[in-house]
């Protein structure tokens, strides 16, 4: 569990491509590591600190004699798996079905802070997508001349809150 900070969880492809399934932010759980611990697997993937963070865990037979004997423990295991694994299908269909422009401005949207400000480079950001930051600068560039967004150095500032929500929305 991530008590403060947090964390992202990618995937590499072969050819060194990454894709970023999700994030654990304070007080949300890991989906893998808690499918790691129910079903005694490997972890298949990778996840990194993005800020300072602090995490709490459980050796494994703690976790199993809780899941036997806490049916409060199971319930709030379960509910969150069941919410993470929720969230897991929810980008499935973000990546099968939507096309990269819709991504990049969900993104951009939920990684922005309260001034607008996204800290993330364009390789970042395409690596969040599964893409390739020559696409996704192109995308940028062309929302740059429309007023959506102002690129600078390692940021993107949303100009245009609500052009990028229509594109997110279309």
């Amino acid at each position: 569990m991530c008590l403060d900070g947090r964390t992202r969880v990618y995937r590499t492809s072969e050819a060194g491509r990454e894709m970023l399934l999700y994030k654990v932010g304070a007080g949300q759980t890991c989906l893998l590591t808690t499918q790691c611990l129910l079903s005694g697997g490997l972890f298949q993937a990778e996840s990194v600190a993005e800020a300072n963070t602090e995490l709490a865990a459980l050796p494994a037979e703690t976790f199993r004699t809780l899941m036997a004997d806490s049916a409060a423990f199971r319930a709030f295991v379960l509910d969150d798996y069941t919410r993470l694994l929720t969230d897991l299908f929810s980008l499935i269909d973000e990546i099968a079905y939507a096309p990269l422009e819709q991504r990049l401005a969900r993104r951009l949207l939920i990684e922005a802070d309260r001034d607008g400000l996204v800290h993330r480079t364009h390789q970042q950001l395409a690596a969040d997508l599964g893409s390739v930051r020559e696409v996704v600068s192109r995308i940028l560039g062309g929302w740059t001349d429309l007023g959506y967004v102002v690129l600078r150095r390692g940021q993107v500032e949303i100009a245009d809150r609500p052009a990028l929500a229509a594109v997110r929305a279309a």
